[in-house]
């Protein structure tokens, strides 16, 4: 999320014209990465609350970030497979 804010608003605002189209309609339709290609350690329930909480629908999303921290400290109940 952090990359696509940051290349979404910051580099534009440097002046860097890498941003491109695509980048924009892929975070719209395509499914987030799945985090352990960089944390390959991750575990499997974390990786289940982190794809609930990058819901493309907000309805799928925790509503709050108190019910967020409690699926990750309960080991992911509710998360998404």
């Amino acid at each position: 999320m952090h990359i696509c804010v940051h290349r979404t608003f910051f580099i534009p605002l440097q002046g860097d014209r890498r941003v491109e189209e695509n980048d924009v309609s892929a975070h719209l339709t395509q499914p987030p990465p799945d985090p352990r290609e960089s944390m390959p350690d991750l575990p499997d329930h974390v990786t289940g609350v982190l794809r609930r909480a990058l819901a493309k629908s907000p309805g799928q999303r925790y509503a709050t970030a108190g019910e967020l921290a409690r699926a990750l400290e309960r080991g992911g109940e509710g998360g998404f497979p």
